[in-house]
């Protein structure tokens, strides 16, 4: 039990959480997943919003819609961020012809409600 002493001793972190690519599309070869773990989320937020504001992008940041003459230098600005930051990348990638994921899925689906009953 935590008591009230050591809760303050807990360090918590912020994870930033997306994905790319369709699952249940024949459209997409790969899926991923990418997570950016973080101590300080404002900080790292505030300097990326600065960075796309100063390179007037206002959506969300998709590498395929920047302009191919500033995208090196917005990848660049936000890679330092995070090296600023301490920010931590993790990814999964995956390959749905090797990896046979839809059946995998379909499979864990059917199985769901029979493992509710337990």
């Amino acid at each position: 039990m935590i008591t009230g002493k050591k809760f303050k001793d807990i360090k918590t972190c912020f994870c930033f959480f997306d994905e790319t690519g369709l699952l249940h599309s024949g459209r997409d070869k790969f899926f991923a997943l990418g997570l950016i773990k973080c101590d300080n989320p404002q900080k790292l937020y505030n300097k990326i919003r600065k960075i796309r504001h100063r390179y007037n992008y206002n959506e969300e940041m998709k590498w395929t819609s920047l302009d191919r003459r500033i995208r090196f230098d917005v990848a660049r600005e936000c890679f330092n961020v995070f090296l600023d930051e301490e920010a931590k990348f993790n990814c999964i990638i995956l390959n749905k012809d090797v990896m046979f994921i839809k059946k995998t899925l379909k499979a864990d689906m059917s199985m769901t409600p029979k493992a509710a009953k337990f």
